[in-house]
C-alpha cells in the first residue's frame, strides 16, 4: 500500500484483512484511528496516580 495514497484502496486493503479474520492494524493498513483507543486508558492511569498522591 502507499502511503498517503487513495482512501477507498486502502479501505479495500481493511476489508481484506477483516475478512482473514486480522485487524487492520495487525495486517499493517490502519487508517490510524485505533492509535486512539488507549487514551481513556491513560487518562484512568493518571487518575489513579493523581489518587495515590492526593491530588483529587
Amino acid at each position: 500500500m502507499s502511503k498517503g495514497g487513495d482512501n477507498r484502496e486502502q479501505r479495500a486493503e481493511i476489508r481484506a484483512a477483516a475478512r482473514e479474520g486480522k485487524s487492520a492494524g495487525e495486517a499493517g493498513v490502519s487508517t490510524g484511528a485505533d492509535k486512539q483507543i488507549g487514551h481513556g486508558d491513560e487518562q484512568a492511569q493518571l487518575d489513579e496516580l493523581h489518587a495515590e498522591k492526593g491530588k483529587t
